[in-house]
């Protein structure tokens, strides 16, 4: 999955307030797309 400049925009406030805190690690917008693709056939995820 190749995320697009429009697609990050338009996702950026949404993660800020998902994750309560400005973050400046880029992996947490590509974990964000995983979780809402993995949510779509999966109910709890563990990471560790």
């Amino acid at each position: 999955y190749i995320i697009t400049p429009r697609e990050f925009l338009k996702l950026l406030p949404k993660l800020v307030w998902y994750l309560d805190e400005p973050v400046a690690d880029p992996a947490a917008i590509s974990l964000y797309f995983a979780a809402r693709m993995a949510s779509e056939k999966i109910t709890v995820v563990l990471s560790g």
